[in-house]
Parts: C-alpha cells; sequence; structure tokens
C-alpha cells in the first residue's frame, strides 16, 4: 500500500477528511506529506484508525506535541461516534489525551483527564485488560508528579500485574516506576527487586550496551550503593563505566562516583579512591558559568569527606565538608534543610574529632533550621537532637567524673531542654536526663 491510498483511508474515517485535524496539528501538507514525514514506516496490514494511531505514538515519541494531541483529539471524537462516551476504548484515547496534555504543560487540565478515564476505564473493561494497563500507567506517572505516591503505587500496581501476566516483554518501565515509587515510600527491598527485574527486561529488550539498559543499570546501582550492598553495586555498575567515557559529563561523572564507591567498599579501595575523586573533580567543573555548583556536588563531597576521614586525614575532611555547607548556600540560600543537613554532617564529624563545643555548635543550628523547616516529628530532626543529646549526656558525665556538678548541671538542663520537646517526656533519654538532674536537686 502506498503513501496516497495509507492517506486516503485516513480520510475516510473523517466526515472532513481530517482537515480539522490537520489544522490543528499545523499540518498543511495534507496526510500524504505527514505519512512521508514519518520517521519509519508504518506496518503494511495497519488499517486506517492503526495508521492514525501510530503517526501520534511517532509524533509523541519525538515531543512532537501539536500533531500528537491533534491525531488523539481525532481518535477520541471517532471512538466516541462508533463506541459512545462509556468505552474502554474511548476512555483509552481520552488518557493519551491527558498524558500529552500535561507533557505540554496543562498539567492540571491533563491530570483531571487522567483522572476521569481511569475511573472509566476500571469500570468498563475487565480486570485481565492491556488497556487498564495502558491508562494505570499514565494515571500513575500523573499521581507521581502531584506527589500522591500513594495512588501512584495503586495505579502502578495494577498496570504491572497486567503487563505481567498478558505482556511480559512490556512490563520494564511499569516495574521501574514502581520501583522508583516503593523506594519513595519506604519499601526498599520490593524496590531492589522490581529495580533488578526492569534492568533484566531492558537487556532483553534493547540490548545489554544499549543507553536504555544503562539508564536502568545506572538507576539499581545507586540505590544498591546508598543500602550499602556494594559487591552487588560494582557487579551491576561494571559494564556501564566501561563504556561511560562516551557519556555526557554528567552521567559519566554520576557513574564514576557510584561505582568508585562500590569498588572501594568491596576490595578495590585504590581503583575506588581514583574514580571517586576524578568524579568529585568533573562535579566540580560542571559549575554554572555564574558559579553555582552541580547539584551533587554537596553529597559527593561529603561521601569522599568520609573517606578521608577513615583514611586519617581530618584536615582534607573537614575542608570537604565545609565545601559541601557552602554549595548547599549556594543552591538553597541559609535557610534550607539541605544546608541544615549539612551542619549535622559537619557537627557530626567534628564531634568524631574531639571537637565538642564546635560539634554543639553547628548542631545547634542544624536542629533549629530542622525544627522550624520540618518539625519535631521528622526522623531527621530527631536524629539530629539525638546526637545533641548523647554529646550532652556525654559531658554531663565527664563533669561528675571531676566532681564538677554545676557543668554537670548545665549539660544536663541544656539536654532535657533539646530532647523534652522533639523526643518527648517519656522518651528513655529524657527521663535519664530527669532522673540525673533531680540527683542534683535540680528541678525540670
Amino acid at each position: 500500500m502506498d503513501t496516497s491510498e495509507r492517506a486516503a483511508q485516513i480520510r475516510a474515517l473523517f466526515d472532513d477528511g481530517g482537515e480539522a485535524v490537520l489544522r490543528e496539528a499545523g499540518l498543511p501538507g495534507g496526510w500524504e506529506q505527514a505519512l512521508s514525514e514519518l520517521s519509519r514506516p508504518l506496518p503494511g496490514s495497519a488499517d486506517a484508525l492503526q495508521m492514525l494511531s501510530g503517526m501520534r505514538e511517532q509524533w509523541a515519541a519525538t515531543n512532537r506535541l501539536r500533531p500528537a494531541i491533534a491525531a488523539t483529539r481525532g481518535l477520541l471524537r471517532l471512538r466516541i461516534a462508533s463506541s459512545g462516551h462509556d468505552h474502554p476504548d474511548t476512555y483509552v484515547e481520552l488518557g493519551a489525551l491527558g498524558a500529552l496534555a500535561q507533557r505540554a504543560g496543562r498539567v492540571a487540565e491533563g491530570g483531571d483527564m487522567l483522572v476521569r478515564a481511569w475511573e472509566g476505564i476500571r469500570r468498563t473493561a475487565g480486570g485481565r485488560d492491556m488497556r487498564l494497563a495502558v491508562v494505570s500507567s499514565n494515571v500513575g506517572l500523573h499521581y507521581v508528579r502531584t506527589g500522591n505516591l500513594e495512588e501512584a503505587e495503586r495505579a502502578l500496581e495494577v498496570s504491572y500485574r497486567i503487563r505481567k501476566d498478558l505482556a511480559p516483554a512490556s512490563v520494564g518501565h511499569v516495574a521501574a516506576q514502581l520501583g522508583e515509587v516503593r523506594l519513595a515510600r519506604g519499601s526498599t527491598g520490593e524496590a531492589v527487586d522490581l529495580l533488578g527485574e526492569a534492568l533484566e527486561v531492558y537487556r532483553v529488550t534493547f540490548g545489554a550496551e544499549h543507553p536504555r539498559t544503562d539508564n536502568r543499570a545506572q538507576a539499581l546501582g545507586a540505590l544498591l550503593v546508598n543500602l550499602g550492598r556494594y559487591a552487588e553495586a560494582a557487579a551491576v555498575l561494571r559494564s556501564v563505566a566501561a563504556r561511560s567515557d562516551q557519556a555526557p559529563a554528567d552521567r559519566r561523572a554520576a557513574v564514576d562516583f557510584d561505582y568508585g564507591v562500590a569498588m572501594y567498599h568491596s576490595g578495590g579501595s585504590e581503583e575506588g579512591l581514583r574514580r571517586i575523586e576524578a568524579a568529585v573533580r568533573a562535579t566540580r567543573a560542571m559549575s554554572s558559568e555564574d558559579g553555582t555548583p552541580d547539584r551533587a556536588l554537596a553529597s559527593r563531597v561529603t561521601v569522599y569527606a568520609g573517606l578521608q576521614l577513615e583514611r586519617r586525614r581530618a584536615q582534607e575532611a573537614e575542608g570537604l565538608l565545609q565545601e559541601a555547607v557552602e554549595a548547599e548556600r549556594r543552591l538553597h540560600g541559609e535557610d534550607s534543610v539541605q544546608i541544615a543537613e549539612r551542619y549535622a554532617n559537619l557537627g557530626t564529624f567534628l564531634a568524631k574529632c574531639g571537637r565538642i563545643d564546635e560539634a554543639l555548635g553547628f548542631l545547634d543550628v542544624s536542629a533549629s533550621l530542622m525544627r522550624s523547616l520540618l518539625g519535631d516529628g521528622d526522623r531527621r530532626t530527631r536524629s539530629v537532637v539525638i546526637k545533641q543529646v548523647s554529646l550532652l549526656l556525654a559531658r554531663a558525665k565527664q563533669a561528675r567524673e571531676r566532681s564538677d556538678q554545676a557543668l554537670e548541671g548545665m549539660a544536663l538542663t541544656r539536654a532535657f531542654q533539646l530532647a523534652e520537646p522533639v523526643l518527648g517526656y517519656t522518651d528513655a533519654r529524657t527521663r535519664e536526663i530527669r532522673a540525673r538532674l533531680e540527683r542534683l536537686g535540680l528541678s525540670t
């Protein structure tokens, strides 16, 4: 079937020959020209609806959103005319239109269409239906964008189960999305399994050296590094790192850093350290023209500082932690959660070095920021306060051993002032502080 025959079939779908779709799509050359400019030929056996749908998919894949949206509107009108508003095929097109609208920046409008499509197709399609899987994937991503991770997980789970059963070759991207949502919700073990499954599907579908496969390997490797599963991470990242010299600078730095950390902790310490150092240098070089640091710089130099401290290079470690503080200050400002976390890192380091007064100073600033920005119940706030209280209890113990009741009382009073509002009046640490203050004859 030649281009003119295909164009005639598409025109026959519409009362106006599809002219409204062409105008909305910005395609003045007609269906013949639109077909001839496709990046790959349509299947020879495709009927007119399949051809129009295939054109839409190619336009969407190359980010030509205007013709993709116009074609989807046309397909939606055709579905309504043939099957009515309340039919799975209609809801599939409504969901596709919603997803494209969101990509075009109409987030609220697109989200409304996606939610209506999902509610409709769950009502009208069976539980084992690929149309339901498609809409569930799209609405799951919508919920990820809006921060509703509970609903995102529910929708992606539906898509994952259907694809796993009916079309296992298509499960890779949904397994990856569901894994990342579960990771964000704290289900780390399930996340690792899903990201590993996604990687295996990508290897089969695209090949072991395809960029998409490398992306999946990099995501899984980074997670394994964060979990301290270094040998597994090194095995996953090894082939990606071997090809990283062909990648853009930011991707090469990310792969080198994660692979370096994995190697350092799993037996290849010197080569791992060289990769980490190279990644840190590359990340520094990725600062913008106005000097704004790359977003990964603070976390990478913080990890590097920890390795330097392990190697008894405290001065270098302190300099790196100060660099992390400055990077967060440039990126997020002085009053931010990010800089509060870096102050906590610096305070913890100084405590390890025995510089308790300086450590408490940085931890005080960190805790104050976290209490105002995150609240007393946040785990990060509690973690910093626990560090402060532990240092103050150790100081009180030393004062007691020197029979310095004044210093002991001051340390315990300050510890109680920190512990009671954040850890709670009945927390074991708070109770211990109260008991020790009472023994000194001091009230709380």
